[in-house]
């Protein structure tokens, strides 16, 4: 590739990290795929790039795909637990419940000391919950309430649980 090439220059110029500093998602997540087109930018820190890109554009399915392709293709990097979070939770914003469930019971029983550990739990209750499973929904919630006090989901995990046990009055 010509070192005077139009992504490079662009890539050089930061322009990517602009766009995102901005909050310019859509544009970011074009000049991203622009240069991980060329061998040159196929990176872990490229790829985690364009992913988070396209999760706050809500281009979900292409974050599902390039979180797959992420994990084939860089099964070392420090970005793994993130992607496989990321994963899950993609999964679950597309209404694949149970396989939702199933990674981000993965992420938990591999990365237990994870900042997004919490935040895993409330997904499979989510997923369970939106699958009519209260009982089992319930019983993570309280896991979130009970083991993270602090997280940003114990509020969340509490709503939940008072709705389940109104249902359960009613």
């Amino acid at each position: 590739m010509n070192h005077d090439h139009e992504f490079l220059n662009l890539y050089r110029k930061n322009k990517i990290v602009i766009c995102c500093g901005q909050g310019d998602w859509e544009n970011a997540m074009i000049l991203l795929k622009r240069a991980v087109a060329y061998k040159e930018f196929e990176s872990a820190d490229s790829y985690y790039m364009l992913i988070s890109a396209e999760v706050e554009a809500n281009e979900n399915e292409a974050a599902l795909y390039d979180c797959d392709f992420f994990l084939n293709s860089f099964p070392n990097s420090i970005y793994v637990s993130r992607i496989n979070y990321l994963k899950g939770k993609l999964l679950f914003s597309l209404g694949e419940y149970d396989e939702a469930i199933v990674v981000l019971s993965d992420f938990c029983r591999l990365y237990e000391d994870d900042q997004m550990y919490s935040y895993a739990l409330f997904y499979i209750a989510e997923s369970l919950y939106a699958g009519y499973q209260y009982d089992d929904a319930k019983n993570i919630y309280e896991r979130v309430i009970n083991e993270f006090p602090e997280s940003p989901k114990y509020a969340h995990s509490q709503y939940r649980v008072d709705l389940i046990l109104q249902r359960a009055r009613e």
